[in-house]
């Protein structure tokens, strides 16, 4: 059901969605050893810290951006009038 429900709200194909699903499972599986090398040498704490940091950053980010863009779309309107 999830999956009608995905390929309706982002006008999706099957094999797209599938695609995604593929794509997800090969990153998990090649970043296995570098993680595992990771953890080894710094430990678990560090890497959940820094993960979390680089999320937190990421989210940041995207918000900025998007508020940019956002801005930017609103201008051009006011300037088209």
């Amino acid at each position: 059901m999830a999956g009608l429900d995905a390929a309706h709200r982002f006008s999706a194909s099957p094999a797209a969605l599938s695609g995604f699903v593929v794509l997800q499972l090969l990153v998990y599986a090649a970043l296995q050893v570098p993680v595992g090398l990771l953890l080894d040498r710094f430990g678990g704490r560090a890497l959940v810290a820094t993960g979390a940091l680089t999320m937190a950053a990421g989210q940041l980010l995207l918000s900025w951006l998007l508020a940019r863009a956002a801005l930017f779309a609103e201008r051009q309107e006011v300037e088209s009038n």
